[in-house]
């Protein structure tokens, strides 16, 4: 690798790579100009999360950030995830790979980079143990689901599915909605708690209004 080499843009480029092509296949086109990359936007979100986390509650940044950058590597909207061999798993093998090729990781840190990606799935509390950058991973994941940004990913993307409408938007918001608080419940950090409730209130306040304005009851 040259001086001017930077692993994090080189993660980024081989993840833009990655989701460009599954946001292509999703959207149905055949030329460019997707409408909404939402694979793409929600790992970005979360390597934000994972920084953010880091600077107030520690861990190393490097391992982190990788673990940001692949922890859906290997996820897709075409593939039913299994109990023993789900997403996390198909990652943590891809990372390796990947990570074998930056000069700026060693074996151990490619190690933890995967082990820290491999306990990232699922949505409430469980009894894993994880090191602080596995908590913090988990955290940063979860914490781009419950807010004002949850909102936005999920309206951006629901046209890829087919077609929707106001009354489908309600239904499907309120029943997230009824998931979130105890997806926060399940936050391992102080930061991420106290954001996530925070968040929550925003997330429910929301679907409460537009459920109101819809039916006008």
């Amino acid at each position: 690798m040259n001086k001017e080499f930077h692993w994090e843009r080189y993660l980024q480029n081989i993840l833009r790579e990655k989701t460009e092509k599954e946001a292509a296949a999703l959207w149905k086109l055949s030329g460019g100009g997707i409408p909404f990359d939402y694979r793409f936007e929600h790992v970005i979100a979360v390597v934000r999360h994972g920084k953010f986390l880091q600077r107030h509650e520690g861990g190393n940044l490097k391992i982190i950030v990788a673990a940001c950058y692949l922890h859906d590597i290997g996820k897709s909207f075409f593939e039913k995830e299994g109990k023993t061999k789900h997403h996390g798993y198909k990652s943590a093998v891809m990372a390796k790979e990947i990570l074998k090729d930056i000069d700026d990781f060693s074996d151990k840190e490619i190690e933890h980079v995967a082990e820290t990606i491999k306990k990232h799935v699922g949505l409430f509390k469980d009894d894993v143990e994880r090191c602080i950058e596995g908590k913090i991973l988990w955290d940063a994941d979860k914490l781009t689901k419950v807010g004002a940004l949850s909102l936005t990913h999920s309206l951006a993307i629901a046209g890829a599915f087919g077609g929707i409408d106001t009354e489908g938007i309600v239904k499907r918001g309120l029943k997230w909605a009824e998931l979130v608080p105890k997806i926060v419940d399940g936050f391992h950090t102080e930061t991420a708690k106290k954001l996530g409730k925070q968040r929550a209130e925003i997330l429910l306040s929301f679907y409460k209004q537009l459920d109101n304005e819809f039916r006008l009851e």
